[in-house]
């Protein structure tokens, strides 16, 4: 149903009402004071359809069901609202079916050139088109900067569509998607560096359509993939300018200072990636769930930049034996070391868990390394 809505104007409130029992669209639609309960002046009432236009048609869009798109699409037209408005607020196809004459060809040469285009890559075409689902839900908020592609108000309105919210950024910000355009330097900046010793996940528009369209997170794919959906995004390519590490998804306290200090050491680091990725276990630890599902983004994702390059080369690549041995082992060592320590006996009994979940989901059938065990 097309609800009712208040808008503020000139510091007064107006309500814009709908009567759905009416079928002409220029007669469907009222304008009333909402403190006098009186009709405004013709003027007025034409200046309030245009910030109704501008403000809030977008909002109702969201909230429409798809059979009543072509009837609000009509009630736009009769407020005056232009077809490339009603384009903008995610009504194209509601504008053909009315209309099929007015087809999509005449604002397809406002598109990018296709050499910008990340599906002219091979390796994202590959990817996108590829028996890649791994299940990835989606988050539910996301923090939006810029626009290009797509226009701020329609790539909202989609997202709503699809139940995820587009908030303001701030320091619980931990997914970002980036425009093109219309963003400054400082506002990542500030952005990247409240999630310093946190995730944080910065998408374009399209890395994040294909995210929802595929369900599968690109960030889990091969680096190869990060950097086509990087190349010609100016945004992508600052973050990465800045923050080398982006596509392990962890901001390291060492970004833009003396990488030294942490990222050129050969020595083990004070938080090992598993650590890092939330994985913990006791008394005070994760639930198994949640463990379970941080050692599969540990098997099968990017890790984060704990320490050196050659460090981090211990870990192998994603979905590798060698990736899994690594992870086995260490939860194996963790294991020993500290079977004797009453104190620590529900987090040996979590590792003991969590090694034969793994050995059973990602080993067994699959690899040939020796599987460690946990006796002492």
């Amino acid at each position: 149903m097309i609800e009712d809505r208040d808008i503020t104007f000139e510091g007064k409130v107006f309500t814009w009402s709908h009567d759905p029992d009416v079928e002409s669209p220029p007669h469907s639609w009222t304008w009333m004071d909402a403190n006098t309960y009186m009709t405004p002046a013709e003027g007025l009432a034409e200046r309030l359809t245009r910030a109704f236009i501008d403000h809030c048609a977008a909002d109702v869009v969201a909230d429409l069901e798809e059979t009543e798109n072509v009837r609000f699409c009509q009630i736009l037209e009769a407020m005056g609202a232009t077809d490339d408005e009603i384009r903008t607020f995610g009504l194209n196809d509601a504008l053909i079916a009315l209309h099929p004459e007015k087809t999509p060809s005449r604002f397809v040469t406002n598109m990018p050139p296709a050499a910008h285009g990340p599906l002219n890559s091979v390796e994202v075409h590959d990817w996108f088109f590829g028996s890649n689902n791994d299940d990835s839900d989606p988050p539910t908020t996301v923090g939006c900067l810029g626009y290009g592609p797509f226009q701020t108000d329609n790539f909202s309105a989609l997202l709503k569509r699809k139940g995820i919210a587009c908030c303001n950024l701030n320091e619980t910000t931990e997914v970002l998607v980036l425009g093109r355009k219309g963003w400054a330097n400082d506002e990542i900046d500030q952005l990247i560096d409240m999630r310093v010793g946190k995730f944080l996940r910065i998408y374009s528009q399209e890395m994040f359509l294909a995210f929802l369209g595929t369900r599968s997170d690109p960030f889990r794919a091969s680096c190869d993939v990060l950097e086509a959906f990087k190349a010609g995004h100016a945004g992508l390519e600052f973050v990465s300018e800045g923050w080398q590490g982006w596509v392990t998804l962890y901001v390291s306290p060492a970004r833009r200072t003396t990488p030294s200090q942490r990222i050129n050491s050969n020595e083990y680091p004070p938080e090992s990636p598993l650590s890092v990725l939330g994985y913990h276990v006791g008394q005070k630890g994760e639930v198994t769930t949640t463990r379970r599902r941080i050692l599969r983004q540990a098997f099968t994702g990017q890790l984060p930049l704990v320490a050196s390059a050659e460090y981090m080369a211990q870990w192998d690549e994603p979905d590798t034996p060698g990736r899994l041995k690594k992870i086995a082992d260490n939860i194996a060592t963790y294991c020993r070391h500290n079977k004797s320590r009453i104190a620590l006996k529900q987090a040996v009994e979590d590792w003991e868990s969590d090694l034969a979940w793994m050995h059973d989901k990602f080993y067994h059938g699959r690899f040939r390394f020796q599987w460690p065990n946990t006796f002492v």
